[in-house]
């Protein structure tokens, strides 16, 4: 549905314009920040602040991984004219595979994934990697850099494990086989459990130097067996380090029929750059024939930060009514008085405003307007996110605000920005 789109690339342009911009929580006090009141004011510092963002981030801060990944590939990992380098990693993946196998028939299998099943060492003396060790509660790759320095990468599971299943996990395949007078449909299902523990820690070394690490917390103990989505709760904490920059999720809440939320913050050499907070009440769902139904959610709750300098927040009065509101919409698009009003019932849902330097007073605001426009000769009728500013005045489009004399440096330095990554990580 066209609306759809418009409300996806209205996200995406806002996101866009903030240069990256996640949700944060953001502090309610006065704050002697700018805080821009014009549309033309908000404009400029909106794309002061984009450039702030961009310029923080760099793809040469990650050589040092970029550099030793390169190394791997080239000189440990490829193989030779004779033999292959990995091919004791291979060997062992696979019966690893076969050891996870509960149930192998021609109609259905079953695994059942158990981490020490995957706990070795490995060490490359040189010309090929060699197994030293099975067993245990972690799986390393420990070898020498083009510069005599030992390296490592280590993934260790720590703490009580659960066993956990959904059909979301399952897969199911149909396909015919001839048995020389006709062809028989069979069904093939594969399904999948796993063994989840209470924490997984990774970590990459080079020499002394610790590249990255990263810390994932997860509370079992409310996890089912059969994972049930309107009674289960879980939480999840991560923390990554990468160099200079850290990537906290602190924390993931969710509880099936009960409230979800999630906070995130992203920094560099401690300093945040993008926060979020994302909150929402009554969620809940019912899994049939390995999909999705019956979802519910009510009140949500999202916050933006980027910097400390733009918030963007906002709530939702129901997040399931508010979906199915938008979905009404595409079927009133020939009749004016009712798409009008179906877009006004989606207005009176939400309300998400844009904040400056953690001001309390919004500065603009986002609701969608009604647009017609001939079609096979016919009017159609369809909306758009317009964003409205505290002056009175307003833009008819995000996409005549977030214009590109304005924001042509962002958009320039964004896709340089992801051509350099793409540059340094195709390896």
């Amino acid at each position: 549905m066209k609306m759809m789109n418009y409300l996806y690339a209205a996200a995406v342009a806002v996101i866009f314009s903030l240069g990256f911009s996640s949700c944060s929580s953001s502090d309610s006090s006065k704050n002697d920040g700018p805080n821009p009141t014009t549309p033309k004011e908000q404009k400029a510092y909106m794309e002061t602040v984009a450039q702030e963002l961009l310029s923080q981030v760099s793809a040469s801060d990650f050589d040092p991984i970029r550099n030793l990944a390169e190394y791997v590939k080239n000189n440990i990992t490829r193989a030779s004219s004779s033999s292959s380098k990995t091919q004791v990693i291979d060997d062992f993946f696979e019966n690893a595979v076969k050891a996870c196998t509960q149930v192998d028939q021609p109609d259905y299998v079953k695994y059942l994934f158990i981490g020490s099943n995957f706990a070795a060492t490995f060490r490359y003396d040189g010309s090929r990697w060699q197994q030293v060790s099975t067993g245990g509660n972690s799986l390393q790759f420990l070898f020498t850099d083009d510069k005599g320095q030992q390296c490592s990468a280590i993934i260790t599971k720590s703490g009580n494990e659960k066993e956990v299943h959904s059909s979301l996990f399952d897969e199911v395949k149909n396909r015919y086989v001839y048995d020389g007078g006709s062809y028989t449909p069979i069904t093939k299902t594969t399904e999948y459990r796993f063994m989840v523990p209470e924490k997984v820690t990774a970590t990459l070394t080079q020499g002394d130097a610790t590249l990255a690490t990263v810390d994932v917390s997860i509370d079992i103990s409310g996890l089912s067996n059969e994972l049930n989505f309107q009674t289960d709760f879980t939480e999840v904490t991560v923390y990554a380090n990468i160099l200079s920059y850290t990537l906290a999720i602190d924390r993931l809440v969710a509880k099936g029929g009960g409230n979800a939320s999630i906070n995130v913050d992203l920094s560099k050499n401690g300093n945040s750059l993008i926060s979020a907070d994302v909150y929402a009440e009554n969620v809940s769902a019912t899994i049939t024939d390995r999909k999705v139904k019956d979802w519910t959610a009510g009140r949500g709750v999202v916050n933006i930060d980027v910097l400390g300098k733009v918030q963007v927040m906002g709530t939702v009065s129901n997040i399931r009514q508010f979906a199915d509101a938008i979905e009404e919409t595409g079927s009133y698009t020939r009749d004016e008085a009712k798409f009008k009003s179906s877009v006004e019932k989606v207005n009176n849902m939400f309300d998400v405003g844009v904040y400056y330097s953690g001001n309390t007073d919004p500065k603009s605001y986002f609701k969608l307007y009604p647009f017609s426009e001939e079609k096979y000769g016919e009017t159609r009728w369809n909306a758009e996110p317009v964003i409205y500013f505290s002056d009175g005045s307003s833009y008819s489009t995000l996409k005549d605000f977030f214009d590109k004399d304005t924001f042509n440096g962002v958009i320039k330095k964004f896709e340089q920005l992801v051509t350099d990554f793409r540059n340094k990580f195709t390896i």
